[in-house]
């Protein structure tokens, strides 16, 4: 990833976002699943990790919990919901954080 700085008129420097392909998010509990939630709902495809061995599971039901409530109050819609949760994966493994050149 490169990442340019530009001055600006008052000498302070902008720096351009990168592009954000894929995001891995450490712990499902409550601000692990928090985070990969809004970050599926903005397009992003997830790993999160758990180290223990129940976590992914219990994070991706909370999840679906959660977004079941958007649906229901129109929020997003059930479409929205699915291809979201598609774009979570699951995994017990840091492994999975290595940079792939496809998928998740």
């Amino acid at each position: 990833m490169t990442v340019d700085v530009k001055p600006t008129a008052d000498n302070t420097h902008l720096i351009e976002p990168a592009d954000i392909a894929r995001v891995g998010v450490i712990g499902g509990g409550q601000m692990g699943n928090g985070i990969a939630h809004v970050c599926t709902l903005a397009g992003l495809k997830v790993v999160l990790l758990d180290r223990q061995a129940r976590g992914p599971d219990q994070a991706m039901a909370t999840m679906a919990r959660n977004m079941e409530r958007q649906v229901n109050r129109s929020i997003i819609s059930s479409d929205d919901r699915d291809a979201a949760l598609s774009r979570v994966a699951t995994t017990t493994d840091y492994g999975s954080f290595r940079r792939r050149r496809s998928g998740h």
